[in-house]
């Protein structure tokens, strides 16, 4: 095997193999997106059952707080420490799922910036190398293919 040959098959094979780890790099940052992905499914399924919660719990307490119009004063005057109470109730009730929507919201934010992130990540190290192996297999097939010997006609 002369030197030009053996110099193009080392390129060629350190090309492919730049590509082979360009690759195992793309589809394990994949599966780290894809489980970040999936918790963020779950994160998102949580935050519309709050926010659905959330708003059942404000409709009845507007609900209750229309209808104290339509109790007598007697009621609301020997009945106000329960009418109070309820009061409070769904009050704390609201602010309760408020708060636990503000932090499902960060956490989802949180989680959309690692998924970007890996991303990311993926690109900045899978492509570089991907390029590298292209140009590395191009230039041994090349090598390889100008030796060749032409064809008798």
């Amino acid at each position: 095997m002369n030197t030009n040959r053996m110099i193009a098959t080392v390129f060629l094979v350190a090309g492919l193999g730049a590509l082979a780890t360009s690759a195992v790099t793309w589809r394990r940052a994949g599966a780290d997106a894809a489980a970040l992905s999936a918790e963020r499914a779950t994160r998102q399924t949580q935050l519309d059952s709050t926010r659905a919660d959330l708003r059942a719990v404000g409709i009845r307490y507007r609900g209750f707080v229309q209808g104290m119009d339509a109790v007598p004063d007697s009621v609301r005057r020997f009945g106000g420490g329960i009418i109070l109470e309820q009061s409070r109730i769904y009050q704390k009730t609201i602010q309760t799922l408020e708060g636990s929507e503000a932090a499902q919201v960060r956490m989802l934010g949180t989680l959309d910036e690692r998924i970007a992130s890996v991303y990311t990540r993926r690109r900045r190290n899978a492509l570089p190398l991907s390029a590298v192996g292209v140009v590395l297999a191009g230039a041994g097939a090349g090598m390889l293919l100008s030796r060749r010997r032409p064809l008798a006609t």
